[in-house]
């Protein structure tokens, strides 16, 4: 018999991430755009649904000494559930822990749990979706994905998000980890991976503070989300940043949807959290 206590933000005796209350502001902007996109699609005829972490860790934390679930278990426990789960994680301690915890969900077989780079694992995720969406089926819209891409540097290369921006419907909700990016100087061969060429090296910030540079890192990033297809006007951009306790830049929450009504529900969803004083916005 499964233990509900797998479920639960609550000890279960499995392995669990720890860090600060500043991971949380993510993972409750994640839950509120779930909850709000499937309830807004929910009468559209999709072929089918996924819901994508190709970093999922364990699936809880405990942060700041208070046990949070992760982006896998809040997607799972939705009452308007997806009709395919696909997690990876690398370290096969917690890839353990996590498919321990999702035994115990009554959704547990529409889940995978992949133990490779996050650079592999996209290869299979977009496979199944392209085999779901290559037929014809008239009346049948194309299946609507969500992806949460969550590194803590330089690790998620640019050719995964071009593999996953491939698919007909695909929203992504990326961490942009500045400082991440700080921690690994910027050298070149891990930059052009992770920004898809050198073209980030002739960057002028307009300013010399650090904030300057960190913006100009993120606004080239969206440029190329834009050429890519979606739908992504820098004037319009919410973002979600989080600081520490010394008012220091540490993850911007960036979104990106190839249509319109995907934009509207992501300023819906941070509008919310803003409104609860759960976030710290641009």
């Amino acid at each position: 018999m499964t233990n509900p206590a797998y479920l639960q933000p609550i000890d279960d005796g499995l392995p669990m991430r720890s860090g600060g209350d500043y991971a949380l502001a993510k993972l409750k902007v994640v839950e509120e755009y779930l909850k709000i996109s499937m309830t807004a699609v929910k009468n559209t005829n999709w072929r089918s649904s996924f819901y994508i972490d190709l970093q999922a860790g364990p699936g809880k934390n405990i942060l700041d000494g208070k046990i949070e679930l992760g982006s896998p278990l809040i997607a799972l426990n939705f009452p308007r559930p997806f009709t395919h789960y696909r997690f990876n994680e690398g370290n096969p301690t917690l890839a353990h822990a996590l498919m321990t915890r999702i035994s115990a969900s009554p959704l547990h077989d529409r889940t995978r749990v992949l133990q490779l780079d996050v650079n592999q694992a996209v290869d299979n995720v977009c496979q199944e979706i392209s085999v779901i969406d290559k037929p014809f089926i008239k009346g049948s819209a194309p299946s609507f994905n969500i992806a949460f891409l969550d590194p803590e540097g330089l690790e998620l290369s640019w050719e995964t998000v071009k593999k996953l921006a491939s698919m007909k419907v695909m929203d992504l909700i990326i961490n942009f980890s500045t400082s991440g990016i700080e921690r690994s100087h910027l050298t070149a061969e891990a930059s052009d991976r992770f920004f898809g060429n050198s073209s980030w090296r002739s960057l002028k910030p307009e300013g010399s503070d650090p904030s300057h540079k960190r913006r100009a890192w993120i606004d080239h990033y969206l440029s190329q989300l834009a050429e890519l297809g979606y739908k992504q006007h820098l004037q319009e951009q919410v973002e979600v940043v989080v600081k520490n306790s010394k008012n220091r830049q540490l993850y911007t929450i960036i979104f990106a949807s190839k249509h319109e009504l995907g934009l509207k529900l992501w300023k819906e969803a941070v509008k919310t959290m803003e409104n609860s004083r759960q976030l710290r916005l641009l």
